[in-house]
C-alpha cells in the first residue's frame, strides 16, 4: 500500500517579491540562529547579534492543502506553498509521510520558485491512511541555522480540505461577488449559470475557476463526472454554465459552489463559496 510518487509534479512561479493578503496555516520567523543574524544581502552574511548592522530580514511561510481524494480514485492532493522573503531564498523541502499503512515517505526539493503547487497522489488503498506534510525553508549561507522556517499539516484523504484561506497579495485581484442562477428542473436535472465580478484584474496572469460539487455522497459515488470545474480566462467578469459536458445530472443536493481567482501557477488569490439546493431559486455571494 505504498504511496505512488509518479503523480507528483511541480508548477512554480518564477516571480519574486511576493506579498500576501490572507494567512493560511503559516508561520513567521526571524532568519538566523539565537546568536547569529542573516543580513538582507545576497551573500546572506552572519553577524553577531551584539554587533549587527543593517536590517534583519523576516521571512514568512504560507502553506495549504487541497484534498481532491475520492474512495475509488485514490489519494489526490494539491500541496500549495508560498515563501515571502526579499533575498536569500535557497529552496523549500516538502516531505509527505504516510503515518499509517506502510509508512512510506516522499520528499521533494524546490529551489527555483518561492510559490507554487505540487501534485501528490497515492492509490486507493491509502484512502483510509493519514498523511503528514512537512515544509522546511532554507536560506543561502545560513548553515546550521537551516531550516529557518518549518510548518506541518496532517490530513486524512477524505475529499474535505483542511482549514485554510487564500494567498492573495496586495497587488492581486479580489473577488467582489458572484450570482448563481439556478436553472434546475425535473426534466433537465441540475443546471446553473454562475456570473462573477473581480476587482483589479488588469494585467493579472491567471483565470477564474468555478467548482460545483454535490455534497450528497451518493451523487459523487454514482456520478463522479458530475462534480465539475469550469474555467474562464476572462478574469474581470464572466459567466460559466454547469454542466459543461451536455449531460443531465439528478438534483441530488445540496451543491457546493466555489468561485476562485487563480494564478497561472495554481495559487488561489481569492475565493468565495455558497451552498445551493437545486430547486430553481438560486443564490449569491459578495465580499
Amino acid at each position: 500500500m505504498g504511496v505512488d510518487n509518479r503523480g507528483c509534479r511541480e508548477q512554480e512561479d518564477r516571480r519574486s517579491g511576493i506579498s500576501r493578503r490572507k494567512l493560511l496555516a503559516g508561520s513567521l520567523a526571524t532568519i538566523g540562529a539565537s546568536s547569529n543574524l542573516v543580513t538582507a544581502t545576497t551573500k546572506a552574511e552572519f553577524q553577531s547579534t551584539g554587533s549587527a548592522s543593517g536590517d534583519v530580514q523576516v521571512a514568512e511561510l504560507n502553506v495549504a492543502l487541497q484534498d481532491n481524494s475520492r474512495f475509488l480514485a485514490g489519494v489526490q492532493y494539491q500541496i500549495i506553498y508560498q515563501v515571502v522573503m526579499e533575498t536569500g531564498y535557497d529552496g523549500i523541502e516538502i516531505t509527505v509521510d504516510n503515518t499509517s499503512g506502510d509508512s512510506s515517505t516522499y520528499t521533494r526539493d524546490v529551489s527555483d520558485g518561492q510559490e507554487g503547487v505540487i501534485q501528490h497522489t497515492a492509490d486507493a488503498g491509502a484512502y483510509f491512511d493519514t498523511f503528514e506534510f512537512t515544509f522546511e525553508v532554507s536560506v543561502a549561507g545560513a548553515g546550521d541555522s537551516n531550516p529557518v522556517l518549518t510548518e506541518a499539516l496532517t490530513d486524512s484523504p477524505d475529499g474535505t480540505n483542511p482549514p485554510g484561506d487564500d494567498m492573495g497579495g496586495s497587488d492581486d485581484p479580489t473577488l467582489e461577488s458572484f450570482t448563481v442562477m439556478d436553472l434546475s428542473n425535473g426534466d433537465d436535472g441540475t443546471r446553473y449559470d454562475v456570473s462573477y465580478q473581480v476587482a483589479d484584474a488588469g494585467g493579472f496572469d491567471g483565470e477564474v475557476q468555478v467548482h460545483i460539487e454535490s455534497t450528497n455522497g451518493f451523487f459523487g459515488f454514482l456520478f463522479p463526472e458530475g462534480n465539475q470545474t469550469m474555467s474562464n480566462d476572462s478574469v474581470g467578469s464572466g459567466t460559466v454554465s454547469y454542466p459543461n459536458d451536455g449531460e443531465t445530472y439528478p438534483r441530488w443536493g445540496p451543491f457546493g459552489i466555489t468561485v476562485e481567482v487563480v494564478k497561472d501557477n495554481g495559487i488561489v488569490v481569492d475565493s468565495g463559496t455558497v451552498t445551493d439546493e437545486p430547486d430553481g431559486n438560486g443564490t449569491s455571494w459578495s465580499s
